[in-house]
């Protein structure tokens, strides 16, 4: 039996975690060698699961996703551009979720993919299935009023 991710929608072993699979693509990740999309990767999950940021954390994900997906910016040179505001020294705003500051969306957003089928697609499509992943996040994103 599964259950529904009450976060992305994902189906969740009963038992399991919606977590188990975003772990598994971490493993991949190491295990062959394919870094090249983790930033985007960690961004698609944690914002299909906004609890886990701040309101100020989802808002600074979601600039992300956009820079990195829309305007076709490379991962690194965007790191590079925002790494002096996001430090720990540099900011005064928590980018993970507080008791008191938990993101959000306004309304539920329709997921078309999410870590789940990253993992079904498996390891020989994962470069494929990330970037087809995030560019139908900013689709949904779109959809749902989220990302402009």
């Amino acid at each position: 039996m599964t259950t529904p991710c009450p976060s992305c929608g994902a189906p969740v072993p009963d038992g399991g975690a919606c977590r188990e699979s975003f772990d598994l693509l971490l493993i991949w990740e190491w295990e062959y060698q394919m870094q090249d999309v983790h930033h985007l990767l960690v961004a698609c999950y944690h914002i299909q699961h906004p609890h886990l940021y701040s309101r100020e954390g989802l808002a600074g994900a979601l600039d992300l996703l956009r820079r990195w997906v829309v305007e076709g910016e490379y991962v690194f040179d965007v790191r590079e551009s925002i790494r002096g505001g996001v430090s720990n020294s540099q900011r005064d705003y928590p980018i993970t979720a507080r008791p008191d500051n938990i993101g959000a969306f306004r309304q539920p957003v329709s997921w078309t993919m999410t870590a789940a089928d990253v993992v079904a697609a498996g390891p020989d499509r994962f470069y494929d299935s990330v970037r087809a992943w995030s560019a139908g996040m900013v689709e949904a994103l779109r959809s749902a009023g989220e990302l402009v």
